[in-house]
Formats: C-alpha cells, sequence, structure tokens
C-alpha cells in the first residue's frame, strides 16, 4: 500500500497535506494495514529528492514504511540514478520507482518533448530499473 500522493505539492491532484496532517493520518489510516501484513511504501514526493517533508515525516511516525516509493521526473538516466541513489542512501530501503517521465525540472518544469529523446529514456530508465 503506497502512502499519500505527493502531500509535499500544492497543485491539482496532489494531497497538499502538512507534515503533521500526513503523520496523524498514516497512524490512522495506513499503520492498521501494517499490522494486518501490508507491505507499506511510503508517501510519494512531488519535488525530487524532497527532504523538507519525507525526512520530518519519517520522524514524526511510529510505523514506518517498508519501501520507499518515488516519483521521478528527470531529462536523462543519470538524473534518475541520482534520484534512486539518493532515497537508498537515504533510508536504507527498496526502492520502487511508482511514477517516472521525461521532464526538465530545473531551473523550471519542462516536459521533454522531442520523441527521440523520450524514447530513449523509456528505454534506458527501464533497462536501469529491471537491473540492466
Amino acid at each position: 500500500m503506497f502512502g499519500f500522493y505527493q502531500p509535499d505539492c500544492y497543485c491539482p491532484d496532489s494531497a497538499q497535506m502538512t507534515v503533521q496532517d500526513a503523520a496523524e493520518g498514516w497512524e490512522a489510516l495506513i499503520t492498521p494495514l501494517a499490522e494486518g501484513g501490508t507491505v507499506l511504501g511510503s508517501p510519494s514526493m512531488c519535488k525530487q529528492k524532497d527532504e523538507d517533508f519525507l525526512i520530518p515525516f519519517n520522524g514524526s511516525i511510529v510505523t514506518t514504511w517498508d519501501v520507499t516509493s518515488v516519483h521521478i521526473n528527470k531529462p536523462n538516466l543519470k538524473s534518475v540514478k541520482q534520484v534512486v541513489e539518493h532515497y537508498w542512501s537515504t533510508y536504507k530501503k527498496p526502492v520502487w520507482v511508482s511514477e517516472f517521465a521525461c521532464v526538465a525540472d530545473s531551473p523550471s518544469w519542462k516536459p521533454c518533448t522531442d520523441q527521440n529523446q523520450i524514447d530513449a529514456f523509456i528505454w534506458d530508465v527501464v533497462t536501469y530499473l529491471e537491473g540492466g
């Protein structure tokens, strides 16, 4: 069971939660699932390598997650690897990429538009995530 969907973003379709609200909701709604044996995935952050939410959230909950769920919006494999490695080294838990897209996210949000770049990105990321 994945945690909240992008609680750190204030945009359409995101959970838009404070750390305190997310921690209270986690303990009330998610913790009982773990007690029944459900594997828990962390909330998935909107921001890449977002530690202004997930670290304080982790410090505010009693029942932690089993796997770190991440969303990756980057323009190339090198950047994808940096995100995965960040979450692995920070939380020391399996990382599940539950969403990814070819996006230049800095200095502003700009989806990739070149189909060759998108095709290569998908091929490279899927190969990497499958362990290739």
